[in-house]
């Protein structure tokens, strides 16, 4: 087990390729976190943070997003910029006499291939039908020998029937097989259909919150009620900065609900503190309190996550939560969530909501 100065030294090493800021940022968040905790539970919260290179790989990996969201606010219409796009342009045009032919000759390749395919099929199919047909041909002309010469009937007939009998176990053979792929894929649509059916159980089993409760502002209201970054964080999926938001180390009771329309998004209960700097919560209160998006902004396939009636952008969803809370790590933006503490719960209308964030006995 590690002590403080060990867990300190590793982390710091393994975020020597991050710029100096960063670096210190994360070590005085840590120190902190580890001075809050006391010595005397300092132990447990090392355990509790896991490996150091594990939360190290998170915060390069939300520097990096961070810089590449930064570079594409940052990075406006220059003529350079365009001046390149006009020579991949050229480029494309005077390249296509080389290229043009080439994927010609590929597509043909490709073609032919699939028509020899097709044609050793058809064919092994045609030699099947062929080779019965000659069964039965000979079983035919060996009976009627029988009145000339027996022995060449026999003959004749025991070569007909081992000919049909190969067509039989070839056609055998051949229906196994379709049967066999038919089977297989459908067993496969029905695992993935009762996986579906299964989480749209769930899902249901879950719903504890009506819609038609919630109303959301308007644009007017937004511009009027909300801050520059929480309108630009929901209504223009902007980013926050991590470590610098007012939810990211909170720990109080409560309840967290959409800025924009006041539905009940996540508990406190279900908050844990990550290294990534914004707050994270392990599930939300109502699975359908939220839509799920692909996201490929940053030319990487996430997950991005929507408010129910506010439609407004939230965060993102990522699998590499705590395993003992079930393995995701819902990461949310503080502007896009309004906190309700625990004691003010009833008063505001949310005392239904009161045992999502009372802890379990």
């Amino acid at each position: 087990m590690m002590n403080r100065n060990q867990f300190l030294s590793k982390l710091a090493a393994e975020l020597s390729s991050l710029p100096k800021e960063e670096i210190e940022a994360a070590m005085e968040f840590y120190t902190e976190f580890l001075d809050d905790v006391g010595k005397e539970n300092e132990e447990e919260a090392i355990k509790s943070l896991g490996d150091p290179k594990k939360i190290a790989s998170q915060i390069k990996a939300d520097y990096a997003v961070r810089q590449m969201d930064e570079e594409a606010e940052e990075k406006p219409y220059s003529p350079k910029r365009g001046l390149s796009a006009v020579k991949w342009t050229l480029l494309g045009i005077f390249s296509a006499p080389i290229v043009a032919p080439l994927a010609i000759v590929a597509g043909c390749v490709a073609i032919a291939l699939l028509i020899t395919f097709l044609a050793i099929i058809v064919s092994a199919g045609i030699c099947v039908v062929a080779l019965g047909i000659c069964a039965v041909v000979l079983i035919v002309v060996g009976v009627m020998s029988i009145p000339v010469s027996v022995p060449a009937a026999l003959l004749l007939a025991g070569v007909g029937l081992a000919a049909l009998g190969m067509t039989v176990l070839a056609l055998s053979g051949v229906f196994a097989a379709a049967r066999a792929i038919f089977r297989k894929t459908v067993m496969s649509m029905n695992k993935t259909s009762e996986k579906r059916r299964k989480r749209k159980i769930e899902k249901e089993k879950a719903r504890c919150i009506n819609p038609e409760d919630y109303k959301v502002m308007t644009k007017e209201e937004m511009r009027e009620n909300l801050t520059e970054m929480q309108y630009n964080v929901t209504q223009q999926n902007a980013t926050e900065p991590p470590f610098q938001n007012e939810f990211w180390d909170k720990e109080t009771p409560g309840l967290y609900v959409d800025i924009t329309s006041g539905e009940p998004m996540f508990s406190s209960k279900d908050k844990f503190i990550s290294a990534c700097g914004w707050p994270a919560f392990a599930k939300p209160i109502d699975p359908n309190a939220i839509n799920e998006y692909d996201d490929l902004s940053l030319n990487r396939i996430r997950t991005e996550v929507r408010s129910r009636v506010g439609n407004a952008h939230l965060g993102h969803v990522f699998d590499d939560g705590p395993q003992e809370l079930g393995g995701m790590r819902y990461c949310i933006n503080s502007a896009a969530l309004r906190f309700i503490p625990k004691e003010d719960m009833e008063k505001e209308g949310y005392g239904a909501f009161l045992p999502y964030v009372e802890e379990d006995a």
